[in-house]
């Protein structure tokens, strides 16, 4: 699936015309290397001109082809930005997908999923519920994963691992997009291509602080000003979960320190309803981190099943992930 981007007619069939012939070159002479026919597919051709936002591999000499690993190649062949997945595993067009509906997102790492990532996504949903003319037939919840670290650094995952933590998601009947999105505000402008209606993202209280802090906009003409006018421009809303600091309190939106020259601009996004606290459904979960469940799967230890769903675990064992030798 492709999308153009040139402003006329013409020059959109001279881009297409072009993917064409080189699809049809890669089609004989890459055949055994879905990855270089992929790379091959915008030779001779300005870029931003077209986005591959999804491709799908079918037919003799591709029965063994794994086409979210391919999809996910997209990204990083510079052919699109972000890849999508629907809950059954396949492939989606983000259009399809998209299209006139109201978007609940939440970006982890889902190294692995956990009951902690469940809670925050089913709080967030229950508030995002609440706005006018969100239904749940006219809304999609996506978790997203991005490729890139806090820096906007490519993070070095491998395929291997993103299709594991997508195949879990999947199994928990969510959808899934991949993207090399860094700051909440590109996310935000990849949905809007799409869809006019509400948008929320789920985040912790550690985002929250990193969306504060004014280093993470450097390079940014208009710095924290910019971002947050690119962030909140329309029917846009973070829903914050709560977290426990080391005395064992519950810290939400009331007990965040922002720097000084920051506190008006915080309260302007707090009375606006553009921030929104949300609950945790037990207080517990606020002691499950992902870093020590892979340490347990890896020694071989047992405690780790508790704090992942049910069936996370099973598919976990089942498949062997994350070093799991059971």
């Amino acid at each position: 699936h492709v999308r153009m981007f040139d402003d006329t007619a013409e020059a959109q069939q001279q881009a297409l015309g072009i993917l064409g012939v080189n699809l049809i070159y890669a089609s004989y002479y890459y055949f055994e290397d879905p990855k270089m026919l992929i790379d091959s597919l915008t030779d001779n051709m300005k870029a931003n001109r077209i986005e591959i936002d999804c491709i799908d591999f079918q037919g003799p000499y591709f029965e063994d082809v794994d086409n979210q690993a391919k999809n996910i190649h997209l990204i990083r062949s510079w052919k699109t930005r972000a890849i999508m997945f629907k809950a059954d595993g396949s492939v989606a067009v983000p259009a399809d997908m998209l299209y006139k509906k109201n978007v609940l997102t939440i970006r982890g790492s889902f190294k692995p999923v956990t009951k902690l990532n469940v809670d925050m996504i089913e709080q967030g949903y229950k508030a995002f519920t609440l706005l006018d003319g969100v239904t749940n037939k006219n809304t999609v919840l996506i978790a997203e994963i991005s490729l890139n670290d806090l820096h906007g650094k490519d993070a070095n995952m491998s395929e291997k691992d993103i299709m594991e933590r997508v195949k879990l998601l999947n199994t928990l009947g969510y959808n899934v997009m991949i993207s090399d999105y860094t700051r909440y505000f590109s996310l935000r402008a990849y949905f809007r291509q799409y869809t006019q209606l509400q948008i929320g993202i789920v985040v912790g209280m550690v985002n929250i602080k990193q969306i504060f802090d004014e280093e993470y906009y450097r390079g940014m003409e208009g710095g924290i000003l910019e971002a947050f006018g690119k962030l909140f421009p329309d029917n846009t809303r973070l829903f914050v979960y709560p977290e426990m600091n080391e005395k064992g309190e519950v810290n939400d939106l009331t007990t965040v320190s922002v720097p000084n020259n920051l506190r008006y601009l915080y309260r302007h996004l707090l009375d606006n309803g553009f921030i929104t606290s949300i609950e945790a459904s037990n207080p517990e979960l606020f002691t499950i981190y992902s870093r020590e469940i892979l340490q347990q799967i890896c020694r071989g230890q047992d405690e780790w099943k508790a704090v992942v769903p049910e069936a996370v675990a099973s598919t976990i064992m089942e498949l062997k992930l994350f070093g799991y030798r059971g």
